[in-house]
């Protein structure tokens, strides 16, 4: 899997991810404004980081509907093992939505991909978020500032977790 490979945009049963560009900026920002766990400065980084030729990674906004809900940067390695991060707009956390982009996202990768590792990393005071992982089939490998969990199921199954009706 190539950068080349990333489309600019996919979907999954629920939502739509857009590739980030500079007119989503305040967008992005709205999202990843939390004095907890981010800050805006993670969108100027994400930007950064996506364009340098050497990365293998894209920045998505997370759509439902036309409503913008979440970033959502996915990494490849040489390996083509696939690292994700998501941050989930401050109105919409601890209601089981960012379990169900993970969960879309991990079966369309898989899709893609399914002899990939698909991993993510948590901040250490994120309880909820780590217990939703663990839902997922993810497991802690290690913690490296931040909680790095890699999904361990052989054969992953989705939790069939789809968006209210």
């Amino acid at each position: 899997m190539t950068k080349n490979f990333l489309p600019k945009t996919f979907l999954t049963p629920s939502f739509l991810f857009k590739e980030a560009d500079e007119s989503m900026v305040s967008v992005l920002e709205s999202i990843d404004t939390d004095s907890n766990f981010t800050t805006p400065y993670s969108v100027k980084v994400n930007f950064e980081i996506c364009a340098d030729p050497k990365e293998n990674s894209n920045y998505y906004l997370v759509l439902s509907n036309g409503q913008p809900l979440a970033s959502f940067t996915i990494l490849l390695s040489k390996t083509n093992d696939i690292g994700i991060e998501l941050t989930l707009a401050p109105a919409l956390r601890g209601q089981g939505l960012g379990s169900r982009i993970v969960d879309e996202f991990i079966n369309y990768a898989k899709q893609i991909n399914p002899a990939s590792i698909i991993s993510l990393s948590i901040n250490p005071k994120n309880e909820h978020a780590k217990k939703q992982v663990a839902k997922l089939g993810f497991e802690m490998v290690r913690n490296t500032g931040m909680d790095e969990y890699e999904l361990k199921t052989e054969d992953y199954k989705s939790k069939g977790i789809r968006m209210p009706e």
